[in-house]
């Protein structure tokens, strides 16, 4: 029986990883690219560093979904194990899906994918990239069982669709923010776990707007994410202006936030799209 290529790691608990409510969304994607990277060194016996300079190679993520599964507090454990439980290479070999566990005292308090799409440098100096395949000598290290080509479907489009069709507009609101260092990457583009805080900053400045008293939507910032989930289209880079446009729904009895990022010095494209969904 096959039995999934995995990483995991035992970390301290530390108050920087917490909201008074629950464990930060950027903190467990962040835990998750560490893992990948490690996974690479174990696996794949290359670095995410030696994969730019040896392969003409790098990834970037286009999506990702965080589902907590579990109330999970500061004060409720004194470790956490990060596993990295499952690797597909999807799509073709286009795109690379890694499966996320976050466990404490042997439970499940939250899962993470992740989806990053292969790119090839094309040799400039500011590592830009078209769309590639896994390199074929890094290829060959795969196991059979984790090479899947079928296509990923764009789940997250079709809920924000359905949402939208079916349920009015309660609140909307926009707010402007300019991307600086601490937020990018090697590349200085953004880091995609910023997305998680740039939005929590875009709700929170609605829900605490006028526009949003009539609603009692302020008991919002007590209550627990239930999931984050996002789909990248487009980079922002270092100074640019991004514009974070939010649409707040009632769903099946859940307030739902739409998010939509746009890259307003590119002529307003659109960047990202970020759903937040509460218990």
């Amino acid at each position: 029986m096959y039995i999934d290529r995995s990483v995991s790691s035992v970390r301290a608990i530390d108050p920087t990883l917490f909201s008074p409510i629950q464990f930060h969304p950027h903190a467990l994607l962040e835990f998750g690219v560490n893992d990948v990277c490690a996974w690479f060194i174990k696996y794949l016996g290359v670095s995410i560093a030696r994969q730019l300079k040896d392969y003409q190679q790098s990834m970037v993520v286009v999506g990702c979904e965080i589902n907590y599964a579990r109330p999970f507090q500061f004060f409720d454990a004194a470790e956490f194990t990060a596993i990295l439980d499952k690797v597909r290479l999807r799509q073709s070999n286009t795109v690379l899906e890694f499966f996320h566990v976050f466990a404490a005292q042997e439970e499940v308090f939250a899962r993470v994918i992740l989806h990053w799409k292969l790119l090839r440098l094309d040799g400039a100096a500011a590592l830009s990239a078209v769309s590639g395949h896994m390199h074929e000598s890094l290829l060959v290290r795969f196991k059979e069982e984790e090479i899947d080509s079928s296509p990923i479907q764009r789940k997250l489009l079709t809920y924000v669709s359905e949402v939208e069709y079916s349920s009015p507009v309660c609140v909307e609101g926009s707010l402007d923010i300019t991307l600086h260092r601490h937020q990018c990457e090697v590349a200085d583009q953004w880091t995609f776990f910023q997305l998680t805080s740039l939005v929590a900053q875009a709700r929170e400045c609605l829900v605490m707007s006028k526009a949003a008293a009539q609603y009692r939507m302020s008991k919002v910032l007590g209550v627990p994410l239930k999931q984050v989930a996002m789909e990248l289209s487009c980079p922002v880079y270092l100074f640019e202006l991004m514009r974070v446009q939010t649409k707040v729904y009632k769903w099946q009895g859940q307030w739902v936030f739409i998010h939509r990022i746009y890259n307003v010095d590119r002529g307003h494209a659109l960047a990202a799209t970020v759903v937040e969904r509460f218990e």
